[in-house]
C-alpha cells in the first residue's frame, strides 16, 4: 500500500514538472544582425544624386518578417545557420519622424548569412532605384540653365541663382540659391515653379519628390494644377537648419500622393516658395538634386 502511494506522488510530480516545462519552455539564445546604416548605389547620368536619409531597416530573415529597426539597430533573431537576410530601406516620409515607411522606389536588398546562436555578424546593405522607376524631373543645377521659371505667372520678385564653386555647394559645381539681403531689399518672397507641367497619377501611385536644401528660413513645396495656376496646393512646410553650414544640408522625401488624390488634374506644376519669417534678415535657401519620382 505504501509502495503504491510513494508511485502515486512521484505520478504527481513528474506530471508537474513536465506541465512546467510547457509553461516555461527552454530560453532561446537569438543570433544577432547588426546593421549601422544603408547606402544608395546609382547612376548618376541617369538617376541623379546617391545622396539619400534612410533611417530605418525593415528586416526579414528566411522571408519572415522580424521588424522596422531605426539606424544604427542590433537586431536579435531567434535562428541559426545559414539563413536570407532581406532588408527593405526606411525613410522619414516627409521629414516626419512620426511617419515612417518604406521607400516605393528602393529596391530589397538581400544577403546570404550564417547566424550562430549569442554572436553578432554586421550587415552592410546598398540599395538601388528600382528599374521601372520613372525620373520625370531631376535638376543639379550643373547645365547653364535650369529648369525653373519664376512663378505667379512670371513673377518672383527673388530670383533663383546659381550658388557657383562655394563650400557651401551641397554637390558637383553648383546649388540652387535665393537670398532676400540687401540686393533685393522690399522684395519679401520667392517663388519659382517646374518649368514644365507634368502628367502625374492621382489614383495612389506612389509619387514623391527627393530634395536636398539649406536654409535659414521656412519654405514651402507644393503644387499647381495647369487649370488653375492661381490656387496653390501646398504639401509640406519646411523649417530652417540650424546654421548655413556646409554639414547642415538636409535630405527629405516628400510624398505628393495624398495631394493628388485630393486635387486629381491633368498635369502640374512643382514649386518652391519663401516668405519672410519674423526675425530673420536676410532669408536665405539653397536647394540642390531636386528630382520627382513615378511608377
Amino acid at each position: 500500500m505504501k509502495k503504491a502511494a510513494c508511485l502515486f506522488v512521484l505520478s504527481i510530480v513528474l506530471a508537474f514538472l513536465e506541465a512546467c516545462s510547457v509553461i516555461d519552455p527552454p530560453i532561446s539564445i537569438p543570433s544577432y544582425i547588426h546593421i549601422d546604416s544603408i547606402h544608395v548605389t546609382d547612376t548618376y547620368t541617369t538617376q541623379g544624386t546617391a545622396s539619400s536619409k534612410i533611417s530605418d531597416a525593415w528586416v526579414y530573415v528566411n522571408n519572415q518578417y522580424i521588424g522596422a529597426f531605426p539606424l544604427p539597430a542590433t537586431i536579435p533573431v531567434l535562428s541559426q545557420g545559414s539563413d536570407t537576410v532581406s532588408i527593405d530601406a526606411g525613410i522619414e516620409i516627409s521629414g516626419i519622424s512620426a511617419n515612417r515607411g518604406q521607400y516605393p522606389f528602393y529596391g530589397q536588398f538581400k544577403q546570404k548569412a550564417i547566424l550562430t546562436q549569442g554572436q553578432k555578424i554586421s550587415i552592410r546593405p546598398t540599395v538601388t532605384y528600382l528599374p521601372k522607376t520613372v525620373f520625370v524631373w531631376k535638376e543639379d543645377f550643373e547645365q547653364s540653365s535650369t529648369t525653373f521659371q519664376p512663378g505667379q505667372n512670371g513673377k518672383s520678385p527673388v530670383p533663383l541663382q546659381k550658388l557657383n564653386h562655394s563650400p557651401l555647394v551641397f554637390q558637383g559645381n553648383a546649388s540652387g540659391m535665393a537670398i532676400m539681403d540687401s540686393i533685393n531689399k522690399g522684395q519679401n518672397f520667392f517663388e519659382q515653379w517646374s518649368s514644365n507641367a507634368f502628367v502625374l497619377p492621382s489614383d495612389g501611385s506612389p509619387v514623391y519628390v527627393e530634395l536636398n536644401y539649406l536654409c535659414n528660413n521656412s519654405f514651402t513645396v507644393g503644387m499647381y494644377t495647369s487649370a488653375d495656376t492661381t490656387a496653390p496646393i501646398p504639401v509640406i512646410n519646411m523649417n530652417p537648419c540650424p546654421q548655413l553650414t556646409r554639414s547642415n544640408w538636409k535630405k527629405i522625401y516628400i510624398n505628393l500622393t495624398p495631394a493628388l488624390q485630393q486635387f486629381p488634374a491633368a498635369s502640374y506644376y512643382i514649386y518652391f516658395y519663401m516668405d519672410q519669417d519674423p526675425g530673420v534678415a536676410a532669408p536665405t535657401l539653397y536647394i540642390d538634386n531636386v528630382k520627382l519620382l513615378i511608377f
